[in-house]
């Protein structure tokens, strides 16, 4: 949302229309309008990448930057077959980040179970979810 073209647009309407209405329902009603209408035009959606977006509640910003540079790691793996240290970094950090992933998600089950332990029916089906 750019604000200082909102501002601009509002700054630039002629107000006057408004002002001598006789209703104020439709002086209301118009005004709605005429800010509705200033917002649509300077905002701007952003979808985020699919690579961006958390899609389980435990994978935290930094396990995305690990996934990231596993794959970059693969990648690079995959293009220098012959290279035994490539490979070695490459079958390390793929371990390193799985056992970090399993490890996280023990953890965030744990955390609910424990956030909801006064509350049966949100410990089971926690349960259910995870298992």
């Amino acid at each position: 949302m750019d604000f200082n073209r909102i501002v601009d647009k509002l700054e630039s309407t002629d107000w006057s229309l408004i002002m001598n209405m006789e209703d104020a329902n439709e002086a209301a009603d118009n005004f709605n309008t005429i800010l509705e209408m200033a917002i649509n035009e300077n905002t701007s959606y952003v979808v985020p990448k699919r690579s961006d977006r958390v899609i389980k509640p435990w994978i935290t910003p930094g396990l995305m930057k690990c996934q990231k540079h596993r794959d970059n790691l693969h990648l690079e793996a995959r293009r220098n077959p012959d290279n035994t240290l490539i490979q070695i970094t490459y079958k390390r950090y793929r371990n390193f980040l799985y056992a970090l992933q399993r490890k996280l998600k023990t953890e965030y089950e744990n955390n609910q179970i424990q956030q909801n332990k006064d509350n049966p029916k949100k410990v089971v089906e926690n349960a259910q979810k995870y298992m």
